[in-house]
């Protein structure tokens, strides 16, 4: 079997996220704003701001934005809502103002194509080439299509799709960044962001929620693609990193040139009939890679996840990595050491000819492994009772576990 690569990766957070600002008041979450976890398209109400009542002409979409002088949603109509360049807050083409409590289109349409809310930059626009570190010199890429950072509580998001363009270099889809509070998401298509490796700065995200607690996704769907059947440019399809609860219900994430999901630094994430990759997604990978890759988490949980990778004879279904990081939110400490991993009836290909699930554990990692051959990852059959017998690939051996 091929060895993955260690992903030595950096902290993936931008750094200065926290010290800046996008213009606005700070706000929490309306509880109008549960009525959009239903799948409504373009919810309507107390607690919704229509953006055709912000915009005046001449302003880009941040700009109009920028004039909510309410804590509210702000919903969109169907088009196509460009931006020109990487030049707002944080190098994002799009910035989402920290009063505004979320967004929310009328559908998410498809990838490719024209119906629905799309966010998107103008083709060949970037003047931000130069931003981009070199793959050698290591740190992170700074360029995003869309981002909301800094709010001081929750959000909700819906209904609209994010699509990457040619640029020139590579780029980051959707970000979030720390959130005072939670992050819901239903019905949102992120597409043909760019990317070139399985670690940073080629390590680009489809979509990124970094930090905060208990976040819930719902038929979010990360497609590294531009156009049906065409060729595949993201890196990574959808990460947590830094977060502590979660979930991912009914989501899906495929053609990526590495890892199409990503837990960084995540604890008690669970996932509900997650899709990894499809049939028709057969791109060679950057990496040999997995469909999930666990980096410093514990407490995860798998449920009926359906996991296709990308190549036959290379690369594992999922990898699960540990060192003795330990994160504090609201008052708790979390350590990785040991961390467990389980997953429940997962769905398969056959990678290495012969019928089994594959995970995989990189030792050394980071300051050191702290997985030991006594507490291997589990994975059950269907009910969660009975053990799936699965390869173990750790410290140089292969174990048959279960």
């Amino acid at each position: 079997m091929e060895s993955s690569t260690i992903s030595r990766r950096n902290v993936l957070g931008l750094g200065v996220v926290a010290a800046l600002g996008i213009a606005g008041a700070q706000a929490g979450l309306s509880p109008s704003a549960n009525a959009a976890t239903a799948g409504t398209v373009r919810p309507s109400g107390a607690g919704y701001v229509r953006y055709e009542d912000l915009y005046k002409a001449g302003d880009t979409v941040t700009a109009a934005m920028a004039r909510l002088t309410t804590p509210a949603i702000i919903t969109f109509p169907p088009g196509r809502f460009e931006c020109s360049d990487f030049k707002t807050g944080y190098n994002a083409g799009i910035s989402i103002p920290k009063i505004a409590k979320g967004i929310w289109g009328s559908g998410k349409g498809t990838v490719g194509g024209s119906t629905g809310t799309i966010f998107t930059m103008k083709a060949g626009t970037s003047t931000k080439k130069a931003l981009v570190p070199s793959q050698s010199s290591g740190g992170t890429t700074p360029t995003t299509v869309m981002m909301h950072s800094g709010s001081t509580t929750g959000a909700s998001f819906g209904q609209f799709q994010v699509a990457g363009t040619e640029q020139g270099h590579i780029f980051h889809g959707f970000a979030i960044y720390n959130p005072g509070g939670q992050v819901t998401m239903t019905d949102v298509l992120v597409t043909g962001w760019a990317g070139n490796n399985g670690a940073p700065p080629g390590e680009t995200f489809g979509l990124t929620i970094h930090g905060g607690e208990n976040h819930k996704l719902l038929r979010v769907e990360a497609d590294g693609r531009r156009v049906s059947g065409g060729s595949s440019f993201g890196a990574v399809g959808i990460t947590y990193q830094d977060t502590v609860g979660g979930s991912m219900v009914d989501c899906a994430s495929h053609h990526c040139v590495a890892n199409p999901v990503v837990l960084f630094q995540s604890f008690n994430v669970t996932t509900e009939n997650i899709k990894i990759g499809r049939a028709d997604d057969r791109v060679r990978g950057v990496t040999a890679g997995s469909g999930i890759n666990h980096e410093r988490t514990s407490g995860c949980v798998h449920n009926n996840p359906t996991i296709l990778t990308r190549e036959s004879n290379r690369g594992v279904h999922m990898t699960h990595s540990n060192d003795k990081f330990t994160m504090t939110r609201s008052g708790k400490t979390y350590s990785t050491a040991n961390g467990t991993l389980k997953v429940v009836n997962p769905t398969f290909n056959d990678i290495w000819g012969n019928n089994k699930f594959y995970i995989e554990t990189w030792s050394p990692y980071w300051t050191g492994n702290t997985m030991t051959v006594s507490n291997p990852p589990k994975v059950y059959l269907a009910g969660g009772t009975a053990t799936l017998n699965y390869k173990w690939a750790f410290s140089g051996k292969q174990y048959n576990i279960g």
